[in-house]
């Protein structure tokens, strides 16, 4: 199971930090989740309303320090790190910050 799941409902869009067992804590594949989200929201104009929540109760603890230093249950740690040295600092601000909406 994914760690961010996308579900779409009409012209609402749900994106659920899927980590129960760290309290939802973010990694470096998330925010590519993150901001592959945030691209789909800008290119899709039926979507009005994004909501961004966590499951078991928890929205986010914050940053995952653990796959910060190399011990991360993600397998595609590699692939992100590239993909950061590509985008640079827009990476991160992709992943939450830089959206359009509201219109």
């Amino acid at each position: 199971m994914s760690d961010l799941t996308v579900e779409k409902d009409g012209s609402i869009l749900v994106l659920t930090m899927n980590r129960p067992n760290r309290q939802n804590a973010m990694t470096l594949p998330m925010f590519a989740r993150l901001a592959d989200a945030w691209e789909m929201i800008d290119e899709d104009l039926d979507i009005r309303v994004c909501i961004l929540t966590g499951t078991d109760g928890n929205f986010s603890s914050g940053m995952d320090l653990r796959s910060l230093s190399g011990d991360s249950e993600n397998t595609d740690d590699y692939v992100i790190n590239k993909r950061m040295e590509e985008e640079g600092s827009d990476f991160i601000y992709k992943g939450l910050l830089k959206t359009k909406h509201p219109r």
